[in-house]
C-alpha cells in the first residue's frame, strides 16, 4: 500500500473531564504501519446534549483553563481553543502574566499562516506592545477600513519615543481594530503583551483574515472509502474534530462528530473555507426530527474530497 500522511487535527472536551490525550505537532506516531499521524491536540470527546436539533461541531468543546471566568478574555481564549488554535489544558491560564515572545510569535503565525521576521536580536523573553504590532504590520496587506477608517490617525500620544516603523504600525493596528489601546491615548509600546490581551488579538487577526477567505470546492465521499480514509475514521470516530489524509492528488478532509446516542443525528457541512492559515470547516452535528430510530449509540461523519492541499485543518466556530 502506497504510504500517506494523515495530520490529525481535532478539538473535543468532555464537561469535567480530566482524561485527556495531547501531543506536539512533531510528534509522529506510526498507525497499523500504514501512514503516520500528526496529533495536534485529541481530547476526550464530548457528548450530545439532548433537545438540540442543531448544534455546531465547535460548541461540544469545553474550556479547560479554571482561572479565566471573570477575564475579559475568556470568549476569546475558548474560541481559539475551540478552533485548535490554542491548547486546552485543565490548569491556570494567567491571562495578565506577559506573554513570552517566542508563544506570541507563534500564535501569531498560526491565525496569520505566515513567518514574521523578528528584528530582535537580544533573546529578550517578554515581547513588548510596539513589536507586536510591527510583526503584523509586516505581513497584513494594506486597508482602509477599520474602526477609523482610512484617514484618521490614531489617538495614540505615548508614541514620541518609538520608532518611524513603530507609530506606524500602532497606526495600522488602531484602524485594523486590532489594537485601541486604552481608551485614554495611550497605546504602552513597551508594555509587554499580555496573554489575555494575546488571545483577543489573535481572534480579531483571525477575523479579518476570515472575511477574505476564498470557498473551497468539494465533493461528499459517499460508499466505499480509500483504506487510509477509513483507518483514520475508525480509530477517530469517537472524538469531536477535523482530520486530515493526503493521498495522491487528494485530500480528505473528515469531519466526526463523536459518540451520540442514536442514528437520527448526522454531520452537516455548513462551509469550507480557506485562508493562508488553514482550511477551515464549519459543520453542524443535525439531529433527524422525522422517523423514529433504534436508541443504538452511533458515531456520524462526514469525509470531503478536495484537491492536494497540505494546510492544516480548523473546526471553525460557530460565531466566526
Amino acid at each position: 500500500m502506497k504510504k500517506a500522511t494523515a495530520l490529525l487535527f481535532a478539538a473535543a472536551l468532555l464537561a469535567g473531564s480530566t482524561a485527556s490525550v495531547s501531543a506536539s505537532t512533531d510528534h509522529v506516531k506510526p498507525v497499523n504501519g500504514d501512514y503516520d499521524v500528526h496529533i495536534q491536540d485529541v481530547k476526550e470527546e464530548g457528548h450530545v446534549h439532548e433537545g438540540h436539533a442543531k448544534v455546531n461541531l465547535s460548541n461540544t468543546v469545553t474550556l479547560g483553563y479554571n482561572d479565566l471566568a471573570d477575564h475579559y478574555a475568556k470568549d476569546s481564549v475558548h474560541r481559539l481553543v475551540k478552533m485548535g488554535f490554542m491548547a486546552n489544558k485543565s490548569e491556570a491560564y494567567k491571562p495578565s502574566e506577559k506573554m513570552k515572545r517566542s508563544e506570541a510569535k507563534a500564535l501569531i503565525e498560526k491565525v496569520l499562516g505566515k513567518s514574521i521576521n523578528d528584528a530582535n536580536k537580544s533573546n529578550d523573553e517578554y515581547v513588548r506592545r510596539a513589536e507586536v504590532a510591527e510583526w503584523i504590520a509586516q505581513v497584513m496587506p494594506p486597508s482602509n477600513t477599520g474602526i477609523a477608517g482610512g484617514i484618521n490617525l490614531n489617538p495614540f500620544t505615548d508614541l514620541t519615543a518609538a520608532t518611524e516603523s513603530q507609530q506606524k504600525a500602532a497606526e495600522l493596528m488602531y484602524k485594523l481594530g486590532f489594537m485601541v489601546g486604552d481608551g485614554q491615548g495611550h497605546f504602552s509600546p513597551d508594555h509587554g503583551l499580555m496573554k489575555g490581551d494575546a488571545a483577543i488579538l489573535a481572534e480579531n487577526i483571525l477575523a479579518r483574515s476570515l472575511q477574505s477567505a476564498k470557498k473551497v470546492e468539494f465533493e461528499r465521499v459517499t460508499g466505499d472509502l480509500p483504506e487510509t480514509v477509513y483507518t483514520v475514521v475508525q480509530e477517530n470516530k469517537t472524538v469531536t474534530g477535523t482530520f486530515r489524509v493526503v493521498e495522491g492528488d487528494y485530500t480528505y478532509v473528515i469531519i466526526t462528530g463523536g459518540e451520540v446516542p442514536d442514528a437520527s443525528f448526522s454531520v452537516e457541512i455548513e462551509s469550507l473555507d480557506e485562508t493562508d492559515a488553514g482550511v477551515f470547516v464549519k459543520a453542524n452535528l443535525k439531529e433527524d426530527a422525522g422517523d423514529a430510530h433504534a436508541q443504538v449509540v452511533s458515531f456520524p461523519y462526514q469525509v470531503l474530497k478536495i484537491k492536494e492541499n497540505k494546510k492544516a485543518v480548523y473546526l471553525l466556530d460557530s460565531n466566526e
